[in-house]
C-alpha cells in the first residue's frame, strides 16, 4: 500500500477494483494499513456473496433455485435482502430487487432501440420484490416463480461500504475516505481538521461539477440518467434508470439525485429511486427517512435542497 508495503504509516491509500467498479480506500492514523487491509476482505466477501454474476454467490444459489426451493444465505445476505425488501414497501414498490429480467431485456449496453409493448409486458410479471420468500430461523431465501432474480446492484455497495466504515471505526480510525465506485464515505475531518470536499458531478455537462459538499463523518451516493442511455431512431433517449412499475426508462422531472446520510446502504437506495419518484416525492421520502438529506436536479436546472444541507453544498457557478 502507497507501494511500500510498511505498516507503520500514519496515512495508507488504496486502490482496487471489485463489484464491478473502482475502490479507493484511504486512512489516516497507525491503524491505517490493517485497517485497509481488513476493509478490502470485506469488501471482496460481500462481492463473493452479493454478485449475481458471481456463480457460486448466494444471490446466484437464489436465481437458480427460483420457484424450486429456497436456500441458505449468510447473514450479510439474508440483511441486506430482507433490507431491500423493507424499502421496496417504503418507497410505494419503485426500489425493487427483482427488477433484473428487466434490465436484461432492455440491455443498455447493446440495444438501441426500445423493446417491444408484449415483451415488456410479460416481463414484467416477473418483477415484484413481494415474490421473495424468508425464513428467518433458518436463514433461507427463495423466490416465488421460475424466472426471477434478484440483482442487489442497487443496494450492495451501500451494503459494503458500511461493513467496511464500522472495521475502520473499529480499528480507531478517525479521519478517512472511501470510495466505492461513487457511493463515498468519510469519517471524521480531514486530517487537518478540515470538512472533507466532495464534488458532485454535474448531470449535463462533461468533466463539470455541479456543486462542493464540506462534510464530516456521513455518506453521499449520488445517481443520474446520464451513466446509460442511448437514443432510439425516432430520436428518444432511453436511459438505464427503469421504473419497475412501468417497464420503460424513469420519466419523473428529475435527472440526478444525491443523498446524503450516515446510513451508506439506504443512501445507496434511494439516490436512484427518487430519479424514479420524482421531486413531488422528496417531502415524502424525508418523512419516511428523516436521516438524509438530498440535491437534486431537474430537467430544466433547478436544484433542489433540503434545509440542512444549504450551509455543505456550494454551487459551482
Amino acid at each position: 500500500m502507497n507501494g511500500n508495503g510498511m505498516n507503520n504509516k500514519a496515512s495508507e491509500t488504496h486502490q482496487f477494483v471489485s463489484m464491478d467498479t473502482g475502490i479507493v480506500l484511504q486512512c489516516h492514523g497507525e491503524e491505517s494499513a490493517n485497517a485497509i487491509t481488513a476493509m478490502k476482505q470485506e469488501i471482496l466477501r460481500m462481492e463473493q456473496l452479493l454478485s449475481r454474476f458471481i456463480d457460486s454467490s448466494d444471490v446466484s444459489n437464489i436465481n437458480h433455485a427460483a420457484g424450486k426451493t429456497m436456500v441458505s444465505v449468510s447473514e450479510s445476505t439474508f440483511t441486506v435482502i430482507k433490507q431491500a425488501v423493507e424499502l421496496f414497501e417504503k418507497t410505494d414498490k419503485r426500489f425493487d430487487i427483482t427488477i433484473t429480467p428487466l434490465v436484461n431485456l432492455w440491455d443498455f449496453k447493446n440495444r438501441h432501440t426500445s423493446p417491444p409493448l408484449a415483451e415488456i409486458q410479460k416481463t414484467l410479471t416477473y418483477v415484484n420484490a413481494q415474490d421473495i420468500l424468508f425464513d428467518e430461523p433458518r436463514m433461507r431465501v427463495g423466490l416465488r416463480r421460475c424466472g426471477q432474480c434478484l440483482d442487489l446492484g442497487g443496494i450492495a455497495k451501500g451494503y459494503a461500504a458500511d461493513q467496511a466504515k464500522h472495521i475502520a471505526l473499529n480499528h480507531g480510525i478517525t479521519s478517512s475516505y472511501l470510495n466505492l465506485g461513487g457511493t463515498i464515505v468519510v469519517i471524521g475531518n480531514r486530517p487537518d481538521g478540515n470538512p472533507w470536499r466532495v464534488g458532485v458531478r454535474h448531470p449535463r455537462k462533461n468533466d463539470s461539477l455541479l456543486g462542493v459538499l464540506q462534510v464530516a463523518s456521513t455518506s453521499i451516493v449520488t445517481s443520474g440518467d446520464y451513466e446509460r442511455f442511448f437514443f432510439d431512431e425516432q430520436g428518444k433517449r432511453w436511459h438505464h434508470i427503469l421504473d419497475p412499475t412501468t417497464g420503460y426508462s424513469a420519466e419523473s422531472d428529475l435527472i440526478s439525485v444525491t443523498i446524503v446520510s450516515e446510513d451508506s446502504t439506504l443512501a445507496d437506495a434511494l439516490a436512484t429511486t427518487l430519479i424514479i419518484l420524482g421531486s413531488e416525492h422528496i417531502p415524502y421520502l424525508q418523512e419516511q427517512f428523516p436521516m438524509i438529506d438530498i440535491i437534486a436536479v431537474d430537467m430544466a436546472g433547478v436544484l433542489y435542497l433540503t434545509e440542512r444541507i444549504t450551509d455543505s453544498f456550494h454551487p459551482v457557478c
